[in-house]
């Protein structure tokens, strides 16, 4: 027997008895399964147990470590299922600041929408994710201009660097950026709903807020035509 069909032949076995483990969605199978032999089988695991939503709080822990996998696609699920099962658990939130930081520019972004999804639990991840807001990816800097539209109004301290998106080579990174800018407006009451409603294109209003939803209502449409 070859050494190659004898490789194949195991990683076939391997397979097969990740089926049960993974198709059983219990909670504690999950987090076992979190530690796989099979990558896809850990990566299949983190998925399953993203589904599991505020059930699958105790699998926070294994979910972290699952962070420092070596194969990206766990990584990428461990972080997306942080935001599904970490409410209210700053372990998340700090692994989830430390991903931001991930080599793979798909962790990063998920690690960004998994912040976004914690919302106020987020808070402490505002500096990290006003740094991400110049991330190489467009991906992950729409990604973290969406986290702190949604952690507003505690991303109000990010308001510099949302401001300097308005002006991002990437469009939907200039869209999150002034969507997160009128939302902070919203909620810091520099706006009413009424004034933002009723605000025509061209107005003159010197306000920032007014200006970054000036911008998303006229000339993102505008530049993207």
């Amino acid at each position: 027997m070859s050494m190659t069909f004898s490789r194949s032949i195991n990683a076939l076995l391997l397979l097969v008895l990740a089926v049960p483990l993974l198709a059983a969605g219990n909670v504690d199978k999950l987090i076992a399964g979190l530690d796989h032999p099979l990558w896809s089988a850990r990566r299949d695991a983190a998925e399953r147990l993203a589904a599991t939503g505020s059930d699958g709080r105790e699998a926070v822990p294994g979910l972290v470590e699952s962070l420092q996998d070596l194969e990206p696609e766990v990584r990428r699920a461990s972080a997306r299922a942080l935001g599904a099962v970490g409410r209210g658990s700053a372990e998340a939130v700090s692994s989830l600041v430390e991903a931001l930081r991930d080599e793979d520019w798909v962790v990063r972004r998920e690690a960004a929408l998994s912040l976004q999804a914690l919302q106020s639990t987020a808070r402490t991840a505002v500096p990290a994710l006003r740094d991400t807001l110049v991330d190489g990816s467009p991906a992950a800097r729409k990604a973290a201009a969406q986290a702190l539209s949604g952690i507003a109004p505690a991303s109000m301290e990010a308001l510099p660097e949302l401001i300097e998106s308005l002006h991002d080579e990437d469009w939907q990174t200039r869209a999150a950026a002034a969507h997160a800018l009128g939302k902070l407006g919203e909620d810091g009451r520099v706006l009413s709903t009424t004034r933002r409603q009723t605000l025509p294109c061209g107005g003159s209003d010197s306000t920032m807020f007014t200006r970054a939803a000036l911008w998303a209502r006229c000339g993102l449409a505008r530049r993207t035509r």
